[in-house]
């Protein structure tokens, strides 16, 4: 379509330097991965009050020409039966519809930081993500508190109030309501003292609290790290406790002796390897740079050694993993997010300090989403100066506290977010894509529904177990009537009798026939879902090869779990198939 705006905005020398750019960076089609030779605006450019604002990095992408001529017909042809509006003062596609443009995290960008000022006195203590803990008795942080203040001489901060206060909070019976925790914030935001103060207090207070002998291990990906903590923490404990240390390199401990009421206590220091924890019965463990660590030191040397210990706490803190590595951090992050979204209690407590994926990355105003020491102990001047920092992944990952998507991911870091809203799901009809993850360890349902010239998508349900499975099944066919149940290939041989001969199974075949299609009609607003951070993870990580002339979504190339992402394509391209058109029949007369 050749309008008089289109037109403007394609012979603007911008418009000229971004198609130079963007396909001399890569001309690989966005839709359907084959050579692009052509640009195309993501909002067109009829919906701008000045068509040349369309003319952005954010807003243009290859595409091959097939491609662009369809989006253009589809385009032409819905705006000419009325379902488009051009109106510069109104949204894209319809009222529901949010533009906030989403963000590339391409490592070539240049990198262009955005300042703004930071009131001091407003500080982000509240994390983007924590585990629901309504109702918990925190009196045990006033004593925490107090102890870190008295000994090592420090007022801790808000936000490591509140995580510290979470990881020790009782419920109703009086016992402490979690046994794992994970506090995922930027680099150099007072984690150390945190720990400090958490290693401190379980030291001194809790034998007596707990009237038997205490034993906390510390460690981390390195000997060297974990041995910071001992060296600043030890000599205080011998000077004011009379504690006996031993310093050897590798052999680090303390051993504080029973006096009176107080049973003992003692604390060892070893680097995170699946041995670290043999021949150890541990009450406290804490992990450092949990991304570093193996699952094989966590899962299998630290974890076991907790078992036969009344309520212990692994207590693990750290900055974000990346998606190719980081396994034990991603997975106990997902246990987090899942919990989190569906509502639910668990042993697990998780916080997270991390921009949304609506806001450009680089900027303060992002980077104050994953420091809450920000104008507190770190300064904007400090914050600004990392950002332009030329090795753009670890910028994200360290300053923005984000994981850091494999640069093979089928849609662009954002993408995917962006498209959430707040919608509400129709009662009935619909498609329940139901997958198992690819650890056998849970099974997922995505629910997905046309609305108009839309698919609206939701995270059904995530049980643990085949039981669970089936019975979330019958509820949800009994709540949705009309509903078509779409069942992952492996989960066949499981059906249950009454749902024999009416679930469509779904594979790979189904896959290389429908990434491309689903990829499109993301990329082009017409899928909207309501926000669980899980699926959003599990899109975002999601990695697409060719097969045999396809593009389909891989497992084994993902850098983990994407169940909930094959489940959200199977329902939302059966959703949105074209409907079957009556036959119209003409009768001509003399």
């Amino acid at each position: 379509m050749n309008t008089p705006r289109n037109s403007q905005a394609r012979n603007h020398a911008s418009f000229k330097r971004i198609r130079k750019q963007l396909l001399e960076h890569d001309n690989t089609c966005a839709i359907c991965g084959n050579e692009g030779n052509t640009i195309d605006h993501i909002r067109p450019v009829d919906t701008f009050p000045n068509p040349l604002d369309a003319n952005t990095l954010d807003n243009c992408r290859v595409l091959c020409r097939s491609c662009n001529s369809r989006l253009g017909a589809r385009y032409v042809n819905a705006k000419t039966a009325g379902r488009l509006t051009t109106q510069s003062d109104e949204p894209f596609l319809d009222a529901s519809v949010s533009l906030t443009p989403h963000v590339s995290h391409s490592v070539s960008n240049p990198i262009q930081v955005r300042v703004s000022p930071i009131d001091p006195n407003e500080t982000l203590t509240y994390p983007r993500f924590r585990t629901n803990t309504d109702g918990d008795d925190q009196t045990r942080l006033g004593a925490l508190r107090d102890l870190a203040h008295r000994v090592l001489g420090v007022e801790l901060m808000p936000w490591q109030e509140m995580v510290l206060g979470d990881q020790l909070g009782l419920g109703p019976d009086g016992r402490p309501v979690f046994r794992q925790s994970v506090v995922s914030v930027a680099r150099q935001n007072g984690k150390s003292v945190a720990l400090k103060a958490l290693v401190l207090y379980w030291l001194v207070e809790m034998p007596r609290l707990r009237g038997q002998q205490q034993t906390v291990l510390t460690t981390a990906h390195r000997l060297d790290l974990a041995a910071e903590l001992f060296n600043q923490l030890a000599p205080i404990l011998e000077a004011q406790f009379q504690a006996k240390v031993i310093y050897s390199y590798g052999r680090q401990s303390v051993e504080l002796p029973a006096v009176g009421d107080y049973p003992g206590a003692r604390w060892l220091v070893r680097a995170a390897t699946p041995s670290a924890g043999h021949g150890l019965s541990v009450d406290l463990a804490v992990v450092d740079e949990l991304w570093g660590c193996s699952a094989d030191s966590i899962e299998g040397g630290i974890i076991p050694t907790m078992r036969a210990r009344r309520d212990p706490l692994l207590s693990c803190w750290s900055t974000a993993g990346t998606e190719a590595e980081s396994d034990v951090f991603k997975r106990m992050r997902e246990r987090g997010l899942a919990d989190i979204d569906t509502g639910r209690r668990s042993k697990l407590y998780y916080a997270e300090w991390s921009p949304p994926s609506t806001l450009d990355p680089l900027t303060v105003e992002a980077a104050r989403w994953a420091n809450p020491a920000l104008g507190i102990t770190l300064e904007e001047d400090t914050i600004v100066e990392e950002l332009r920092q030329p090795n753009r992944e670890e910028v994200l990952r360290t300053v923005c506290n984000l994981w850091v998507q494999s640069h093979r991911a089928w849609l662009d870091a954002g993408l995917f977010e962006s498209f959430r809203a707040d919608i509400k799901m129709p009662a009935d009809g619909g498609v329940l894509a139901v997958e198992s993850a690819s650890t056998d360890q849970r099974f997922v349902g995505v629910r997905a529904v046309e609305v108009g010239n839309q698919v609206h998508c939701t995270v059904e349900f995530i049980v643990d177990n085949l039981g669970d499975l089936w019975a979330a099944v019958r509820e949800s066919q009994k709540a949705h009537k009309g509903q078509t149940l779409a069942i992952g290939a492996s989960l066949d041989v499981h059906l249950s009798p009454e749902l024999k001969g009416r679930a469509v199974l779904c594979g790979v075949r189904e896959l290389q026939k429908w990434t491309v299609i689903v990829r499109s009609m993301i990329m082009g607003g017409q899928v909207r879902h309501t926000g669980e951070q899980l699926l959003i993870e599990q899109v975002s990580r999601a990695v697409a090869v060719k097969h045999q002339g396809h593009l389909s979504l891989s497992s084994a190339r993902s850098p983990g779990d994407t169940s909930l992402c094959r489940a959200m394509v199977w329902a939302v391209a059966q959703a949105g198939k074209p409907k079957v058109q009556p036959r119209v029949s003409y009768a001509f007369a003399d």
